[in-house]
């Protein structure tokens, strides 16, 4: 196969004619189409150049670069500069080796090739017979000078040996790049999103932070939010950050780079149970005589890879590979909740705890014995649903609560690769990755949290390489991704229409608002969401003498549908005390502190504002299309 840059000079011209219309084309199109371009930036290259003793650059060279794991080989000739480039490998370890008749053979081994970066392997050629091999065994410098781009990369054994506290997405793995604040908890089931800040910049959860899995997007479309599931730790080959100046096939400054691992020649398998207790835990410094809240965390799992084989049937060895893992996570702990609440007297209507008369409002009189009369039966049965029982004396903070809760999550992937010919690669990718939904908890142990809160993961990832020849070759991907989203308010189930008279039935089922001064509020949200994101991108890349040319386009079809309850979600209910309290003309003791005229109020069934969405939820569908192309050059 001849080198470009071995032709005559009419095809160099017309190859540069071509080249420039097609850069101008793209440039076009991109100042024309400003939305975001997505790419691949999975896949690492190795350049060089060849040379005699006296330093003079060698021709038609042939470049051998091969795979140590899974023995796939590609094959280049240097061209008259004596320069090669070969792109588009997968992260992994690599040997070079150069021939050229009437020179030793150069080889060199243990090349590690990351994740968007550049290893210059230089040879340098002894005369002599072409049956005898020099070999190089010390690793050249990984470089990166072909784009502005800043960031770091995690290789496997890092991901593997690095101590996490927890496996459940790649929060840990982020907060080992530089210039990156606000991770988050990397202990708990991380269901709201990729929100860290990068460098300098504010809080990237919409739109400043892209998020890659093998490839394409890993990121809800409509609200530009990174998803943190990835599939376990241990089926990652690198990971890496881009923490500014992502290059143009990228869709924003910072970007999260995910490639999963691929088997082997070899076989090789894993299981793995990490258990963490309160054994060894310590209360909060607040914790204060309350006992020490319940912590059980057990993530256990496996995985499993080699070469695809069918005994007496089929032999994938160089040819068929896959990667399966599966990781679960079970935690079991309590939280504790701190609140004023109604003390025992006052939800039985008797206020003798406080000096401050009571009025009624009918009478325009004190109520006799500080003791209301006539109780609204809704304000009753509101009460014993969303107000739980004082657990001390008292009427300020009375009520010291241990909530349990459980938290779960499952996840599934498989990876396959698949060498159809010397030009042909095909690769696919499957994850499912379910996180609860799971309990959360709220403001007291009857209200404010959820029932249900999270989201189940699917993206399936088809990519196909061809070679047209060794300095021209396109990547394409194609993948499908739905995410449910579960905000289950944690009072689910109640029809709260048939107890407050007039509140319109509602299709997030949830707790009113209410809020009594000097008392706990009510409160909860609640929602349904799915995203669906088709991507099918692109992109094609030409190995000049000296320089490379990558160009691509991206089309995104995104559906995302939203169920939401109209603010104030499921009514609202506010009581202050206007209607029950008295004034300094009536007693001395009006002007006292910690009133409870605004509980009084609530009894009574007296509040002083209300207020109710109409209606009382809506259905939103967004769509959107994105069809970005994206050049770049190096």
């Amino acid at each position: 196969m001849k080198n470009l840059a071995s032709k005559s000079t009419h095809k160099k011209a017309i190859h540069l004619l071509a080249a420039v219309a097609a850069l101008t084309f793209a440039a076009l199109l991109v100042l024309v189409m400003p939305q975001a371009s997505y790419g691949q930036g999975i896949t690492g290259s190795i350049s060089g150049t060849v040379t005699d003793p006296s330093g003079a650059a060698i021709g038609k060279a042939t470049v051998t670069i091969t795979n140590v794991d899974t023995s796939a080989t590609r094959i280049i000739q240097t061209s008259d500069a004596g320069t090669y480039e070969v792109t588009q490998l997968l992260p992994g370890n690599y040997n070079v080796k150069v021939d050229k008749a009437g020179f030793k053979v150069s080889e060199q081994k243990a090349i590690t090739i990351q994740i968007d970066q550049v290893a210059v392997v230089n040879a340098q050629l002894s005369v002599g017979s072409d049956q005898t091999t020099v070999t190089v065994t010390s690793a050249p410098p990984v470089i990166q000078t072909q784009d502005s781009s800043v960031g770091q990369v995690i290789d496997s054994q890092a991901i593997q040996n690095t101590p996490l506290n927890g496996r459940l997405s790649v929060m840990g793995l982020i907060a080992l790049s530089p210039g990156v604040q606000g991770v988050g908890a990397q202990d708990q089931l991380a269901v709201r999103g990729l929100t860290y800040a990068v460098g300098t910049g504010s809080r990237n959860a919409y739109g400043g932070l892209g998020s890659t899995l093998d490839g394409v997007v890993n990121k809800e479309v409509t609200l530009q939010r990174s998803e943190p599931e990835v599939p376990s730790l241990d089926a990652l080959a690198e990971f890496k950050v881009l923490t500014t100046g992502a290059p143009a096939e990228f869709n924003e400054p910072s970007q999260v780079i995910v490639v999963t691992a691929s088997g082997t020649n070899a076989y090789h398998g894993e299981l793995l149970w990490y258990n963490r207790s309160k054994g060894t835990s310590a209360k909060t410094y607040f914790g204060g005589s309350s006992v020490r809240p319940h912590y059980e965390r057990n993530e256990y799992g496996g995985n499993f890879a080699g070469p695809i084989a069918i005994p007496h049937l089929y032999n994938g060895k160089d040819r068929s590979f896959f990667f399966v893992a599966f990781e679960g996570f079970l935690l079991n702990q309590a939280t504790n909740l701190n609140t004023q609440q109604p003390t025992t007297l006052e939800r039985q209507g008797i206020f003798t705890e406080f000096s401050q008369p009571i009025i009624n409002p009918a009478t325009g009189t004190a109520f006799a014995n500080q003791t209301i009369t006539g109780i609204n039966p809704v304000s009753a049965q509101l009460l014993n649903l969303l107000y739980p029982k004082p657990t001390t004396s008292g009427t300020g903070t009375n009520t010291f609560e241990l909530v349990p809760y459980t938290s779960q999550a499952k996840r599934f992937s498989l990876h396959v690769d698949q060498k159809i010919s010397d030009k042909d690669q095909i690769r696919g990718t499957i994850l499912v990755a379910h996180y609860g939904p799971n309990p959360d908890v709220g403001s007291d142990s009857l209200q404010g949290g959820f029932s249900g809160d999270g989201e189940h993961n699917t993206n399936a990832i088809l990519g196909w390489t061809h070679t047209f020849s060794p300095p021209l070759l396109v990547d394409s991907y194609a993948s499908y991704f739905h995410l449910p989203i579960y905000r289950t308010p944690q009072n689910v189930g109640t029809k709260w229409e048939s107890i407050i008279p007039g509140l319109s039935s509602q299709l997030i089922e949830g707790a009113p608002q209410i809020t009594i001064s000097n008392i706990q509020s009510v409160s909860e949200a609640g929602s349904k969401d799915l995203e669906q994101a088709a991507q099918i991108n692109s992109a094609v890349t030409k190995v000049f003498a000296r320089h490379t040319i990558k160009t691509g386009f991206s089309l995104i079809y995104d559906n995302h549908w939203n169920d939401s309850a109209v603010s104030p979600q499921r009514g609202s209910f506010s009581f202050n005390g206007q209607y029950t309290k008295c004034t300094p003309t009536f007693s001395s003791a009006c002007t006292s502190p910690g009133a409870p005229w605004a509980f009084a109020d609530f009894l009574l069934g007296l509040p002083q504002t209300t207020g109710q969405g109409a209606p009382g939820n809506f259905i939103t569908r967004n769509t959107s299309h994105q069809w970005p192309p994206f050049v770049q050059e190096a």
